[in-house]
């Protein structure tokens, strides 16, 4: 009788659940990873969409096809 055998487990963990107890937290923290990675990118997306217009305003603006006038005067109507 083997060490293991005596304290009442046997090669594959206590009570035959050692592999599968591993693969759940295994998977369980593949989903908690996942689940934050979402969340981040989830609310970086939020802070980042403005209005379309105001966007196109500024790429105006950085374009020098409107000058600075004509910039505040667009995010003032919008």
């Amino acid at each position: 009788m083997s060490m293991t055998q005596c304290l009442g487990g046997n090669m594959f963990g206590w009570h035959g659940m050692g592999f599968g107890m591993g693969l759940s937290t295994l998977i369980f923290w593949i989903l908690i990873i996942l689940a934050v990675v979402w969340l981040i990118r989830h609310l970086r997306a939020e802070k980042s969409s403005s209005d379309p217009a105001l966007e196109i305003a500024k790429r105006r603006f950085a374009q020098g096809e409107i000058d600075k006038q004509q910039f505040d005067e667009i995010k003032r109507h919008i």
